[in-house]
C-alpha cells in the first residue's frame, strides 16, 4: 500500500547491545536476500555484516567487564548504529513511499498519514517478533482480532480492543502470518474482513 508520506525506522535505539546485534542482522540479511529490489546498498552490505561481527566480539570480550574492553564495545556499538541509519535512509529512498519495499528490508515504517486509516493494514511491529494490525476507525465499535500461521486451518485469537489497531507479539521470526479483524458496532457483529499477511522478523 503506498503512503504519501513515510520514513523507514530502525526502532534500535532502546535494544540491548545483544539484540541490536541480532536485529542489525536481521536487517541486512533480509536486503540481502532481495537484491533485485536494493540493487546496491549503501553502505554495502559487507561493511555492516563486518561491523555486526566486530561488535559482537566486542561485546563478547567485555563480558569480564574490564574498562577498556567496554570502551571498545560502546565504540563498535556507535560504528555499527552510524551505518545502520545510514543503510535506513538508502532503504527509504528505494522504497519511494511504499511502505511494502520498506518493509521487505526489515524496517519499520513511520508515517505520517496514519491516525485515521481507510484500509486495513498489517506492519512490523515496534518490538521484535511482532506485528501492528490497524483497520478503519468506526465510532464506538469493538475489534475481535484474528492471526493463523495457516489460513485453511485454525484462526487464533488475539483478543479484543476499543482501539482501532492492536500490536501481536511473541510471534515465531521468519513466519508468515495472516491476520483479520471483525468489527462489532451499534448494528451487530460484522463478517471478518479479507485477511493480509506479513512475514514477521
Amino acid at each position: 500500500m503506498k503512503k504519501s508520506s513515510l520514513k523507514a525506522v530502525l526502532n534500535m535505539s532502546q535494544l540491548s547491545i545483544a539484540a541490536k546485534i541480532n536485529r542489525a542482522r536481521l536487517i541486512v540479511q533480509a536486503i540481502d536476500s532481495h537484491p533485485n529490489t536494493f540493487t546496491n546498498p549503501v553502505p554495502s552490505l559487507n561493511s555492516v555484516y563486518l561491523a555486526i561481527d566486530e561488535l559482537e566480539a566486542a561485546y563478547t570480550g567485555a563480558s569480564d567487564g574490564g574498562k577498556t574492553k567496554t570502551r571498545v564495545m560502546y565504540d563498535k556499538e556507535d560504528a555499527l548504529m552510524l551505518l545502520m541509519n545510514d543503510l535506513a535512509s538508502y532503504v527509504q529512498m528505494v522504497a519511494a513511499g511504499d511502505d511494502g519495499i520498506v518493509h521487505l528490508a526489515g524496517l519499520e515504517v513511520k508515517s505520517f498519514s496514519r491516525r485515521n486509516p481507510r484500509d486495513f493494514s498489517v506492519e512490523q511491529g515496534d518490538h521484535t517478533c511482532s506485528a501492528v494490525v490497524t483497520a478503519p476507525y468506526v465510532r464506538r465499535a469493538a475489534y475481535l482480532w484474528e492471526y493463523t500461521n495457516d489460513p485453511s486451518g485454525s484462526w487464533i485469537s488475539a483478543g479484543d480492543t476499543l482501539t482501532s489497531s492492536i500490536e501481536i507479539n511473541d510471534l515465531v521470526p521468519g513466519t508468515r502470518y495472516w491476520f483479520r479483524v471483525a468489527v462489532i458496532d451499534s448494528t451487530g457483529r460484522h463478517p471478518f474482513n479479507t485477511p493480509l499477511s506479513l512475514i514477521v522478523l
